[in-house]
């Protein structure tokens, strides 16, 4: 009998330990994802460079549908960036299926910033859902990787508005390998 309770004092001391991991994780993602979002917001590439992944660099991605495709940048890469006329070819829209050929600030302003993601309506993390038609694929391309979703429902003036972060985590730290935006028709 002493040894049935010694047995479950164990299971519950190694269950909660694992809740406490994954709370002490999430805690650590979302600290570091909230100040991704300020440094998005503040355009302030040298600040988000310093969170990019050092060696897989950041991949952006027009839509939650990620591809091989998708522009990829290094951390020393992004600081020149805004200032760039240097015009990407990003991918195809996905309303028109017409090519998207921009530069990197303009876009910034249509596929990364173009809501207030430092104020969302919800902030779900690691939560893999589908917003519209378009598959997320964000957990099979980043098997090691968590999500961090930075969301606006739609209304009558605006569709829906998605940007999920995606990081991954390098020794003791978290880094910032995809920024996917993910609204209808763009």
């Amino acid at each position: 009998m002493k040894r049935l309770f010694v047995v479950n004092i164990l299971i519950l001391k190694l269950g909660l330990g694992g809740v406490f991991a994954q709370t002490a994780e999430k805690a650590a993602v979302l600290r570091v994802s909230g100040q991704v979002v300020r440094a998005l917001k503040n355009k302030d590439m040298n600040r988000l460079a310093g969170f990019v992944h050092p060696r897989k660099g950041v991949r952006f991605s027009m839509y939650s549908s990620v591809d091989r495709k998708d522009r990829v940048f290094r951390a020393g890469e992004l600081k020149s960036l805004l200032r760039s006329r240097k015009i990407y070819r990003w991918g195809v829209n996905d309303g028109t299926g017409a090519p998207v050929a921009l530069t990197f600030a303009k876009y910034y302003e249509r596929f990364v910033y173009d809501y207030d993601f430092a104020r969302p309506e919800k902030i779900n993390y690691n939560r893999r859902q589908n917003n519209g038609i378009m598959i997320n694929n964000i957990a099979e391309f980043y098997p090691k990787g968590v999500e961090v979703e930075y969301f606006f429902d739609s209304t009558e003036d605006r569709m829906y508005g998605s940007l999920r972060l995606v990081y991954e985590k390098q020794g003791a730290q978290w880094f910032l390998v995809g920024i996917v935006r993910d609204t209808p028709g763009i």
